[in-house]
């Protein structure tokens, strides 16, 4: 395994099974309540634009993804590259 998913699997040993499916039913909830903004994916490189910055074959790609809970402390955004065969998603 990589080093980033050996960080990932040490973090989720610290935190208890049940705190975390705390946490994804709170977030279910809030967002079913309409209090989660999710903007629309903005997506880099789509046709029928020109080449993506250092994409050799035409087809790279990347999206950015976010949200926000209303009052919440953080916010998350992903960003996500493909192209070349390279289907990060």
């Amino acid at each position: 395994s990589r080093p980033e998913e050996r960080e990932v699997a040490a973090a989720m040993g610290r935190v208890a099974p049940r705190a975390i499916l705390d946490a994804l039913a709170a977030g279910f909830t809030s967002y079913s309540q309409g209090r989660v903004s999710v903007p629309p994916i903005q997506t880099l490189g789509q046709p029928p634009l020109g080449r993506f910055s250092g994409d050799s074959k035409g087809d790279g790609q990347a999206c950015i993804k976010s949200a926000y809970e209303e009052g919440g402390e953080v916010f998350v955004a992903k960003v996500a590259s493909g192209g070349g065969g390279n289907n990060s998603g």
